[in-house]
C-alpha cells in the first residue's frame, strides 16, 4: 500500500504521454523543397511476429518515412514510392518530427513534382 500513490501517478503519465505522443506528432506539418538522394523499402518483424513496412526516403533536407495511414487517411505509399526518382526534386508535404531515439521520422502525406 506504500507505493500505491507512486504507481498511480506513474499509471497516469504514461497514460498522458500516450495520448500527447501522437496528438504533437500529427499537429506538425510543414511543406518542404527536397531532391531525392536515395529510398529504402523497410521490413521489419518483431519477436511476437507482428510486421511492420514502410519506405524511407532520404533527401537533401534529411529523411522521411513514407507509410500508410489511417488517420491521414493515406493508402497510396506503394505508388508514390514508386514514382519518387533518384536526383528528382518534389515540394513534400510531411506530418511529425525526427525522434532519433525511437527511428521515427516525419511521415510524407503529398508529393508534387517540381517543373
Amino acid at each position: 500500500m506504500k507505493y500505491k500513490g507512486a504507481v498511480l501517478g506513474l499509471f497516469v503519465v504514461v497514460i498522458l504521454l500516450a495520448v500527447a505522443y501522437p496528438v504533437a506528432y500529427y499537429s506538425q506539418s510543414e511543406t518542404t523543397e527536397v531532391t531525392v538522394t536515395d529510398k529504402e523499402h523497410i521490413n521489419k518483424t518483431n519477436s511476437d511476429g507482428d510486421s511492420e513496412s514502410y519506405y524511407l526516403i532520404y533527401t537533401d533536407k534529411g529523411t522521411y518515412k513514407l507509410a500508410e495511414s489511417l488517420i491521414l487517411w493515406k493508402w497510396n505509399t506503394s505508388d508514390d514510392y514508386g514514382r519518387l526518382r533518384i536526383d528528382s526534386t518534389y515540394t513534400i508535404n510531411a506530418v511529425g518530427f525526427r525522434a532519433a531515439y525511437i527511428s521515427e521520422y516525419p511521415n510524407i502525406n503529398g508529393i508534387h513534382t517540381v517543373k
